[in-house]
């Protein structure tokens, strides 16, 4: 049979070691992505995928790695 991607346990990850960094990047009101996106959006996606209504885990971590990114390349142009 041909090769298959292996993925992490992202989910598990978002939920129980990842949930507090998350947490604390996505509500920064200083947040590079709070200037790109709306807020209110970012916190809802949060709160749903923490109570278990959805899943958003892959949309958390890639909302976490733009702000990470804007951190490291934008923060030093400025």
């Amino acid at each position: 049979r041909p090769k298959t991607g292996f993925g992490g346990p992202l989910r598990s990850w978002v939920q129980t070691s990842w949930k507090e960094k998350l947490r604390d990047t996505l509500y920064n009101k200083n947040s590079y992505l709070h200037q790109w996106m709306d807020p209110k959006a970012i916190h809802q996606l949060y709160e749903s995928t923490m109570s278990g209504k959805i899943d958003g885990s892959y949309s958390l971590v890639s909302l976490y790695c733009m702000e990470q990114w804007g951190q490291k390349f934008l923060k030093a142009k400025l």
